[in-house]
């Protein structure tokens, strides 16, 4: 009888965890020990570890699992991705870790989701190999440049939040996007978004925008525009799609254009002469809460919150 041999003890547990549910017949017991059988390896389908004790060298023991389909690594210990085994199967990853280069990660071409959080990523070329993408979250890295990314066709939701973005051109020929996480970038520019006429949810608190009539012809639903330098709304009363809409903390100067917006359900705004037609025309006010702006005449400003929802 054959058995695995691990050389990372946290791989090992998490095996005998997985494997204790459903096969535990696979599970030997030598004296003190607990094998595990061979045959248990083409079961495991997944590895989920959140562990600081994980380090980069106990990757190369996920070699003995070619069945596995979703990986999830959180360890600040992993500071090198060389010994992560072509994995196949692999269609769900998700890291935080702290390597420096993520070229490892382009021989996985049958991902689909991947969500690397707060790991350090400067290079987005990596990820621009996985042409089966849809959903590709890259939230709160060191991103200044986004070239490559036009090569990932499929993708529906993108997460960029809290980079180093000003440039979103590439994102011009993401067809296919249907949900855009920008927050916390320096965008000013939003031209590029002309094109994304499946796009129903755009998060872009805390840039530069001022110009929103590239917007104007999106099927826009979820629009979050908190602390931009936005003076002006009138291009947003075309779209009938747009329910919720975030102004808070930007210099507008005329709320008339939110009164031609009938189809709006939420409003979430924080200046007094915006606020108070919007009581008028909406009719009740659901939430009021204390958040402190950004601009000068916003400091310690209220935000008003409106819907037509219970």
């Amino acid at each position: 009888m054959s058995y695995i041999t691990f050389k990372s003890k946290l791989i090992e547990q998490k095996v005998k965890q997985y494997l204790k549910k459903k096969h535990a017949d696979l599970l030997v017991k030598e004296g003190r020990r607990v094998l595990v059988k061979e045959e248990g390896a083409p079961l495991i389908t997944k590895m989920l570890i959140h562990n600081d004790d994980l380090h980069s060298e106990d990757l190369a023991d996920l070699q003995m699992f070619p069945n596995i389909k979703e990986l999830e690594l959180l360890s600040e210990n992993i500071t090198d991705l060389e010994s992560l085994p072509p994995l196949e199967k692999l269609q769900k990853l998700y890291l935080n870790v702290k390597a420096t280069d993520y070229t490892p990660l382009a021989k996985y071409k049958k991902l689909k989701k991947v969500k690397v959080y707060d790991s350090g990523v400067s290079d987005i070329t990596p990820f621009c190999e996985l042409s089966k993408l849809k959903e590709l979250k890259l939230s709160c890295n060191k991103l200044i440049s986004l070239q490559g990314m036009q090569r990932l066709q499929n993708l529906t939701e993108l997460w960029l939040d809290r980079n180093q973005n000003a440039d979103i051109s590439p994102l011009a020929w993401l067809p296919n996007l249907e949900y855009l996480q920008l927050e916390r970038n320096q965008i000013s520019d939003l031209s590029p978004l002309r094109a994304l006429k499946k796009l129903t949810t755009l998060r872009l608190y805390h840039n530069e925008v001022k110009d929103l009539s590239p917007l104007k012809h999106l099927p826009l639903e979820e629009l979050d525009l908190e602390q931009n330098k936005i003076e002006d709304l009138s291009d947003l009363v075309g779209i009938e799609t747009l329910r919720n809409l975030k102004i808070c903390f930007n210099p507008i100067k005329d709320a008339s254009p939110l009164l031609k917006m009938p189809y709006l359900e939420f409003v979430c705004t924080d200046a007094k002469d915006i606020y108070l037609p919007l009581e008028r025309y909406l009719g009740k006010i659901v939430i009021k809460e204390v958040f402190g702006g950004q601009y000068p005449n916003f400091q310690e400003a209220d935000t008003y919150i409106f819907s037509r929802k219970e």
